[in-house]
């Protein structure tokens, strides 16, 4: 087994997927240097008997291109697919003979899933057993791109993969045609991705990126020395690399510490370069680019940057509530970034302690100070916005504006697999609906095993103090109507639709990490209730799932069981943004919501600080010259709505007017550094425009789901809608009650709960919107599916007849014209069973 220092590992991985550029093939002059290479390949049903001839005529005319001999190349094969048929075909061989037959007998096995994850793991239990120590290590693997593991499997390919980074790997990646994920991809690959990941259009032009690999992974030099070795993270530091295999091609070289390049230059025989900024207290292996060939090695070749003084507020990077309680400390949605180049944490703010001392920062995304909300950040793969923790991710209508779109997929009942459809297949949805639906599991998942304390510890959970929900019963023999529950520290009150209250001390069991899932509600009669819960997140809006025993009765088991009980399963929902949303406590004999109290348990808001000292200052270099004070690129909003100006922080007494700055603040310079370029599709144009940061996907991202064909609509009902839905309505000024909707395989009628026709009419839907189509007038609405332990969600979000579709939820909530539904179904297995019904 050869160690780290000792050679030159170069993993090579090639996925089925594509992007943007191929590179021409010609017959170079074959490789002779000492490599150990593997071919890792992959024979799922994705692949198909073509794509598998493609990869044998591939994996032939890599064999080609390297010398096979005891001195030079060793070849051997893995293919994968999932745990019951992965293999070793053949093991490391200096015969080429040997080693064009076995590539020629390799045969495809039946159909299964991906398992990226076992063919590195089969890889390495060949290569680290068999290999020689002064070789160097080649893997080649070809996938169909995701990993897709049989239950039971780890589901990260970066484990076993890191795995052989971690003895001098480097990994190349090649994407043969459009189904995967460019982060995916570069995730696996060696920095700089750009220098080790390439794609093809499809399988037969595979063959077309040989040449480019093959040099690529044929040339290397060994590094003995870095001088110095070590420097401050905010770079600078001119470093001497020396090492055998340099040579001066006249045509540049570039010094790359793990993600920074920087420009280097020939001088005596070896190669200096300056440090760019890094992290503190890390070391990065550097790799030296020779006419744009990566030509580094051993793990000799490091910088390490030195440490530095964390900011104070750094302590609390692990919650974002922790965080800004504490004075001068503001959440930041992504790490920040310190004067020396280095990353530091979510939390940041200002020193007040002399003894310590400044240490400024600036923060990509948002930074705020006040209430941590729930983001959104796009899934690439399935062109989805899904919630984030608290604090992090970005605005709903951003991410919805800029997430690319995916393949649409349909549920095969008898794999209980997805698998992509056409456009206008009735039925299918995108991928994560898919999934969620598809997957065997256990609709009703049993709490800990356990046993709780009977009476729980005293007191609401933390995420219950103070808030206000709406709800529907769905238990059989269910009560039809809206109900509203408010919880303060120690109580809850329940408000049923006849306008009964029902009051009850609160107990907790924290059963799962910090969250508490268990809770018993003693009421004026001493009577308690024992109840599990869920929780979800649809839209703009919080969902819980609430199953509750009858008067002391048992804990439930599940929450499927709880059906047949009265009050047994219950749905609530509350707003997770008071600027976007707004519940109010109704009295349902006088349901006028504009004269509504907030709460029944407070009369009015909390008081909040009116005043920001630092708005005062209006330009960048006055503003960070203040000692509480940040300068944001974008007018900051305050927590009662006003937009301020670019200067917000805190004032000198540590009272706060919270805020929120979208974009980068900063209280280190007026300098603002940008990430990596990002994209979003304009669709009015069908092209990839700059996004601003965080708030786009990848141009290779962008460019696949970017084309005319995503924005046909289909006028049939999304398969998961389907059925009889009951709901709420949940826009600013929403009326009280209970709603119920019908979605049959094309059309929709929306009636109140005593039956009066709101509308009905034909659906047509594209993407994240839903349409309603009568007599030539349309409703353009958007829409997002989600699902719970025994029932689904949809947010629905509709404009006024011919007007344009809401931008986000955000805006369906809060515009004149505009309605916005939280409807809830039954999970299609139960009802399939007869568990749960709504008709």
């Amino acid at each position: 087994m050869s160690s780290p220092s000792a050679s030159l590992s170069v993993v090579l991985l090639l996925l089925l997927g594509c992007a943007s550029f191929c590179v021409g093939f010609t017959m170079d002059t074959t490789c002779s240097s000492e490599l150990d290479l593997m071919l890792i390949l992959d024979a799922s049903g994705s692949v198909q008997s073509s794509g598998w001839r493609q990869i044998i005529k591939f994996s032939q005319a890599i064999v080609d291109r390297f010398e096979i001999s005891d001195t030079a190349a060793r070849v051997g094969a893995v293919q994968f697919s999932s745990t019951s048929t992965s293999r070793l075909e053949f093991g490391l061989s200096s015969d080429a003979a040997t080693v064009k037959s076995g590539i020629t007998s390799m045969s495809y096995p039946s159909r299964a899933r991906t398992d990226i994850a076992k063919g590195f793991e089969l890889a390495n239990d060949e290569m680290f057993s068999s290999s020689r120590s002064d070789a160097n290590l080649v893997y080649i693997l070809l996938t169909d791109g995701v990993q897709n593991e049989p239950e039971g499997r780890p589901s990260d390919p970066n484990v076993p993969a890191s795995v052989a980074k971690t003895q001098g790997v480097e990994i190349f990646v090649v994407g043969v045609g459009a189904d995967v994920s460019p982060q995916n991809l570069n995730s696996m690959a060696s920095d700089p991705y750009g220098d080790h990941v390439f794609y093809a259009q499809n399988f037969d032009s595979l063959l077309d990126l040989i040449s480019s690999i093959v040099d690529k992974a044929c040339s290397h030099i060994e590094c003995p020395s870095v001088s110095p070795d070590h420097g401050p993270p905010a770079g600078g530091t001119t470093v001497t690399i020396v090492g055998d295999g340099l040579e001066d091609t006249g045509k540049g070289v570039v010094c790359q510490f793990a993600r920074e390049q920087s420009p280097g230059k020939f001088v005596d025989g070896h190669v200096e370069c300056v440090s760019p900024a890094g992290d503190a207290g890390t070391s990065v292996v550097l790799e030296i680019s020779l006419d744009g060939g990566v030509t580094f090695t051993s793990d000799k070749c490091q910088f390490t940057y030195d440490e530095f003084k964390e900011d104070p507020c750094a302590q609390w990077d692990s919650d974002c509530a922790e965080c800004i309680s504490h004075p001068f400390c503001g959440w930041c949605s992504s790490p920040v970034t310190h004067p020396d180049g280095s990353s530091g944490s979510q939390c940041a703010g200002f020193n007040h302690d002399e003894n310590s001392g400044e240490q400024p920062f600036v923060c990509v995304g948002t930074y705020h100070t006040e209430e941590c909300v729930p983001g959104y950040e796009c899934n690439i793969e399935t062109a989805t916005c899904e919630i984030t923790e608290p604090g992090d991710g970005m605005d709903v209508e951003e991410c919805t504006s800029k997430c690319g779109v995916g393949s649409i997929y349909k549920c095969n009942n008898e794999t209980n697999t997805c698998e992509k459809c056409e456009d206008g297949t009735p039925g299918c949805v995108d991928h994560t609906s898919c999934k969620d639906s598809c997957e065997v599991t256990d609709p009703s998942p049993t709490p800990s095993s356990s046993t709780p304390p009977e009476e729980g510890e005293p007191g609401t959970p933390e995420d219950l103090v103070n808030t206000i929900w709406r709800g529907l019963q769905v238990n059989n023999d269910y009560d039809h109507g809206e109900f509203q529950m408010e919880f303060d520290e120690e109580t809850v009150t329940v408000q049923n639709p006849d306008g009964k209250l029902w009051k009850a001390t609160v107990n907790s069991t924290k059963t799962q990490g910090e969250k508490a899932d268990i809770l018993y509600f003693t009421d004026e009669n001493g009577d308690v209730f024992r109840a599990i819960r869920d929780g979800k997140y649809n839209g703009e809006l919080q969902v819980m799932t609430l199953s509750s025993s009858v008067a002391n009765g048992s804990l439930p088991g599940s929450f499927a069981e709880t059906f047949t009980w009265k009050f047994g399963v219950e749905i609530w929902t509350r707003c997770i943004n008071d600027q976007t949303c707004h519940f109010r406590w109704v009295d349902p004999m006088s349901p006028d919501v504009s004269q509504s109290k907030r709460s029944i348990l407070q009369s009015s808001p909390p008081p909040m600080s009116d005043t920001d000292n630092c708005s005062q200052f209006s330009s960048c270099d006055e503003c960070i010259g203040q000692s509480t004070c940040g300068w944001c690129n974008n007018p900051v909003v305050y927590e009662d709505g006003s937009v301020g100006s670019n200067c917000a922080g805190f004032n000198e007494d540590s009272t706060k007017k919270p805020f929120v700055c979208k974009g980068i603040y900063s209280t280190d310079s007026c300098e603002f550094s940008q990430p990596p370029d990002v994209y979003f599709c304009d669709e009015s144009a069908m092209e990839c425009i700059k996004a601003a940061p965080q708030n786009g996907t990848s141009i290779e991202a962008c460019e696949a789901s970017c084309n005319a064909d995503s924005l046909n609509p289909k006028n049939v009902t999304p398969a998961a809608l389907q059925g009889t839905w009951r709901g709420l309505r949940v826009e600013d000024d929403y009326p009280y009650g209970e709603f119920n909707c019908k979605f049959g395989k094309s059309d929709v009628v929306m009636s109140s709960d005593n039956g009066t026709i709101l509308f009905q009419g034909a659906v047509s839907y594209v993407k994240d919107q839903l349409w309603v189509i009568s007599d030539n007038e349309v409703m353009k609405g958007i829409w997002q599916l989600s699902y719970g332990p025994v029932t689904k969600f949809v947010s629905w979000g509709l404009n006024a007849i011919g007007l344009d579709v809401p931008s986000s939820f955000s805006e369906s909530m809060n515009s004149d014209g505009m309605t916005t539904y939280f409807l809830t179904s039954c999970d299609d297995k139960l009802a399939d069973a007869g568990t749960c019904s709504f008709e």
